[in-house]
């Protein structure tokens, strides 16, 4: 009979990282509802198409334009003024769940044993 040998402490916290590691790259590809009633998505790429508009708008004294939603819907003639709030919650929302997995990457990392680890829930 084959003994399968009991995975190590450093190997378990591995794991644990890829699985947070894939839980946030999951959740920042999905969308939010913003305050002005756009749901966006809200990933690193999203965010820098939105300011590439804003500094063309800007440049170009555009004062209205268009957005486009996380489900393909675009909404034409909005202020640049709601555009860069939208841009500010995308952001946030963002930078937050960053932030959250920064924290978890921590608490798997200062984890001392087994049980402390397998207590640590990935969630966004």
């Amino acid at each position: 009979e084959d003994v399968v040998p009991e995975l190590t402490l450093a190997e378990l916290k591995n794991i644990k990282l890829a699985d947070l590691q894939i839980a946030f790259n999951r959740y920042v590809s999905g969308s939010i509802a913003t305050t002005q009633g756009y749901k966006m998505q809200f990933g690193e790429l999203d965010s820098l198409k939105i300011e590439g508009s804003i500094k063309l708008m800007e440049a170009q004294g555009i004062k209205t334009a268009y957005l486009t939603d996380a489900d393909n819907v675009t909404h034409y003639d909005i202020p640049l003024s709601t555009i860069k709030a939208v841009q500010l919650e995308m952001l946030a929302a963002y930078g937050a769940a960053h932030a959250k997995k920064q924290e978890l990457r921590t608490q798997v990392e200062v984890a001392t044993d087994k049980t402390a680890l397998s207590a640590i829930i990935i969630n966004f």
